[in-house]
């Protein structure tokens, strides 16, 4: 049976008003980011950098900024370009498709606001070499699609959040040249069977050699140094973690003997004890 003239041109004029609807939706989105990230550039100093993030440019051609197929902010990859301030005044719920957020090697300072943790699509969070402090939030927990996490040479303090250690997908985990300490010697800590990839050098890490990360089997870099970590290097290493690839123990308060267990570290090809 034949649709009616009638009926085919109603069905026509539902579906041009939907798309209208759709594009009004999706102009409205990208108009809300731009306006978010145009706030966040106001309070950041000499940001010079940013010269291309204007009303005249589109939000998609703006320096360091992508977007999906929609046309919303997906990545923001700001990495060194002297940009100064805080995250304070940056908008994340209007950001809800973001999948990366560069921030490496400028000099922005303060928290990490808990905000960050509602961008339930990232998967890499890159705020090292910055002067970021306070502690780490533990809602950072929450990014559960999280793969790559990178805080590393900031000035953050306090415990390293036990809650990080239950994060399902991560693999790149650099904690590296802070102030974090362990608290209550890990015991609530779980291990990480996706991470390969751990830095925990120049903090102020003490006890024993973490059960957690020796639980990690899948660890192929791993760096303690310059901790106080104290007690025996474990003679079970080689077995609880075989893939491992660069080992850096050195500037501990490590006692006994260097175990013979590590010759048995066939991967191994850069270690520091």
């Amino acid at each position: 049976m034949s649709t009616p003239p009638e009926a085919a041109f109603t069905t026509g004029i539902l579906l041009i008003l939907a798309l209208l609807i759709s594009a009004g939706h999706s102009h409205a989105a990208t108009e809300s980011e731009a306006e978010a990230l145009l706030d966040w550039k106001v309070s950041l100093r000499d940001p010079d950098a940013l010269s291309s993030w204007n009303k005249a440019a589109g939000l998609c051609s703006w320096r360091g900024v992508s977007c999906n197929d929609a046309g919303r902010v997906e990545s923001l990859r700001l990495h060194g370009l002297g940009l100064a301030g805080t995250l304070d005044k940056l908008d994340t719920m209007a950001l809800p498709a973001l999948t990366v957020f560069d921030l490496n090697d400028n000099n922005f300072v303060g928290s990490i606001p808990a905000s960050l943790s509602q961008l339930h699509y990232l998967t890499v969070l890159d705020l090292g070499s910055n002067g970021f402090n306070g502690s780490i939030s533990p809602q950072l927990s929450n990014l559960s699609g999280l793969v790559d996490l990178r805080l590393y040479n900031n000035n953050f303090v306090g415990d390293i959040p036990y809650q990080l250690s239950r994060l399902p997908r991560i693999v790149h985990f650099d904690l590296g040249s802070n102030f974090l300490t362990n608290p209550e010697g890990y015991r609530r800590f779980s291990p990480m069977p996706t991470v390969t990839f751990m830095w925990l050098y120049l903090n102020y890490l003490t006890g024993i050699f973490p059960k957690f990360v020796l639980e990690s089997g899948n660890i192929t870099y791993l760096d303690l140094s310059q901790n106080n970590v104290s007690g025996p290097i474990p003679y079970s290493l080689p077995e609880k973690l075989p893939n491992i690839k660069y080992l850096n123990l050195s500037v501990n308060a490590f006692s006994g003997q260097i175990p013979a267990s590590l010759s048995m570290l066939g991967k191994l090809r850069a270690y520091g004890l």
